[in-house]
């Protein structure tokens, strides 16, 4: 357990990252004249800046092997708001939300795990 505790912290941070992003966005785009159409691209800002934060945040307080953390980090938490989807609504889930949604995470999981790496030292 303790050999992946920095991707675990790193995951929880992407998970509350998501949870305060999005509502913020959920807010703006109710309490403004913004149309809802907005809502996916939002969700896929949401997605890249929350895995991001996450990689991030376990390549820094590690320090070392970044792109693998980031990229554990995006993978989990594909995994896990694909299962959501899944149990919610199945009919939501196509190959090509699948494949950019995957692409998303793992691009920005590694992005951010180079970065906290870059950062600290």
């Amino acid at each position: 357990m303790g050999r992946f505790a920095g991707e675990i912290r790193g995951f929880l941070v992407a998970l509350m990252s998501a949870l305060v992003l999005g509502s913020v966005l959920a807010l703006i785009v109710y309490w403004s004249p913004l149309k809802e159409t907005l809502l996916d691209p939002l969700a896929d800002f949401t997605l890249m800046i929350s895995v991001f934060i996450g990689g991030w945040y376990s390549a820094y307080h590690a320090g070392n092997r970044g792109l693998v953390r980031g990229v554990i980090i995006g993978l989990l938490f594909f995994t896990l708001m694909l299962l959501i989807t899944l149990a919610v609504n199945p009919a939501l889930v196509s190959f090509g939300s699948f494949i950019k949604d995957l692409l998303f995470a793992v691009a920005s999981g590694g992005l951010g795990g180079i970065l906290g790496v870059g950062m600290a030292n």
